[in-house]
């Protein structure tokens, strides 16, 4: 389903990064397979052992090579097939900001998450990074500055799952802008009949 709403989207510069935490499931034939016949750009890697959320994270910026890289849950998926469109208009219209903030909603409920509730840059630094840091606790739908994210891996919060907490918050304490978009960007918790998410 996430894929699927990945290759719906009406925008089709991006590429697909997965990182496999070795799951156990058996279907990572099919998952390759669904790639190559989607038409996507893909980077895909499996690491030899379990590294849970944190290490999942680092991996997956590893392999992203765009300006930005958008943070999605292996359950969670793009809300409408416009959203990576629109991503791209606030993106220029805003002129580039380094950390974005959007809003979400259940899949199964309809109910709404907004953590943002007008669209506009809040700005950047340390007050902006704590006054906004629980806003970056879910990370789906979170979108940042590909390189700045790089710069700021680091293994000291492994465990945690909460290292894009830590990362969008050194960008914006740093001088990276804090663009929040009141739009509903991602479908949380996406529930397939007769299949259990691994989490």
């Amino acid at each position: 389903k996430e894929l699927d709403s990945f290759r719906e989207q009406t925008f089709k510069s991006s590429e697909v990064c997965i990182s496999d935490d070795c799951s156990t499931d058996g279907r990572t034939g099919e998952l390759l397979d669904c790639l190559r016949s989607s038409g996507m750009s893909f980077r895909y890697c499996r690491p030899d052992k379990n590294g849970r959320f944190d290490k999942n994270f680092q991996l997956s910026v590893k392999l992203a090579r765009g300006r930005y890289f958008l943070l999605m849950g292996n359950d969670d998926g793009l809300a409408t097939p416009q959203v990576l469109e629109r991503l791209s208009e606030q993106l220029k219209e805003y002129e580039w900001p380094e950390v974005v903030i959007t809003n979400y909603r259940e899949a199964e409920t309809g109910v709404e998450y907004r953590r943002i509730q007008s669209t506009g840059i809040r700005g950047s630094g340390t007050l902006v990074a704590t006054d906004n840091y629980r806003n970056l606790t879910f990370g789906s739908g979170l979108l940042m500055d590909r390189a700045l994210a790089q710069k700021h891996l680091t293994d000291k919060w492994e465990g945690s799952e909460f290292t894009q907490m830590f990362i969008g918050t050194r960008i914006i304490a740093e001088g990276g802008r804090l663009l929040g978009l009141a739009e509903i960007t991602v479908d949380k918790d996406i529930q397939i009949p007769g299949e259990e998410s691994e989490g």
